[in-house]
């Protein structure tokens, strides 16, 4: 099984956003998919559905990265961590599970209406 991350990026403007990063199993540096979110929505269990946007694939040192960012961009806190993993994935869609407090929690994303934007849902229990 591979892994995932919340973190908490604060930006030089006093704004913040979470960064939802999940391993790809896949070899190389940069193999974090990435998804910008508004809310730490992935581990609210009363968030049934969530916007995500997705942003460049992430360098694998951020599953582990607590800390300032170069270039004057901000800091990151990891907010959660765990195993997880991409099930599936395609140009409209993707499905992954994380493993969080307990529980394996699976979640259903494809496309928005906004285009930039991925809509994922909790799935029930498998």
């Amino acid at each position: 099984m591979t892994r995932w991350v919340l973190l908490r990026h604060d930006l030089p403007n006093g704004s913040h956003h979470f960064d939802w990063l999940i391993e790809l199993p896949i070899w190389g540096e940069h193999r974090l998919l990435a998804w910008r979110l508004e809310t730490p929505a992935p581990i609210e269990p009363d968030a049934p559905s969530f916007r995500a946007e997705p942003i460049p694939l992430h360098r694998a040192h951020y599953l582990t990265f607590e800390g300032p960012l170069s270039g004057g961009r901000g800091r990151v806190t990891r907010i959660a961590a765990g195993p997880g993993r991409l099930l599936a994935r395609t140009p409209d869609a993707c499905r992954i599970e994380i493993e969080h407090a307990g529980a394996h929690i699976r979640f259903a994303g494809a496309p928005a209406r906004a285009a930039s934007l991925f809509e994922f849902t909790r799935q029930p229990p498998a």
